[in-house]
């Protein structure tokens, strides 16, 4: 946890400093535009503020990536938590009731003719599916 927040601060700084650099650069321009400056010192400091954007924006980028990635892989684990028991409820539950089922009518001495019989019930459950 400290590693993430001291790594997030030094982004921020170095963040900050561009920022800096580039409020420089332009404060420059802006005092030497009186003097006449080669174009070519002018496009180069250009594209090296680019970059250096680029770089900051790059990183942020990537983290954000990983950051989604994660919450994807987050809610696969999530729906297949939820999902298992709901699966493996379908699957083992039924044979599980018409054994209970059995019993109770052995217990309460109901004959399998008069009586509901769950076992029936179930086949004609799995052959609907």
């Amino acid at each position: 946890m400290k590693k993430s927040s001291s790594k997030k601060i030094n982004d921020k700084k170095e963040s900050v400093e561009v920022i800096k650099k580039n409020a420089s650069i332009e404060g420059a321009e802006k005092k030497s535009s009186a003097a006449p400056v080669p174009e070519k010192d002018v496009l180069q400091e250009l594209i090296e503020k680019n970059i250096k954007w680029s770089q900051v924006i790059y990183n942020q980028n990537k983290k954000i990536n990983r950051r989604l990635t994660m919450m994807v892989i987050g809610s696969y684990v999530r729906l297949a938590l939820i999902m298992a028991p709901i699966i493996i409820g379908i699957l083992y539950l039924p044979p599980l009731l018409a054994q209970m089922m059995e019993q109770y009518q052995s217990v309460l001495g109901g004959s399998a003719s008069t009586a509901f019989d769950m076992k029936d019930f179930f086949d004609l459950w799995r052959n609907t599916r």
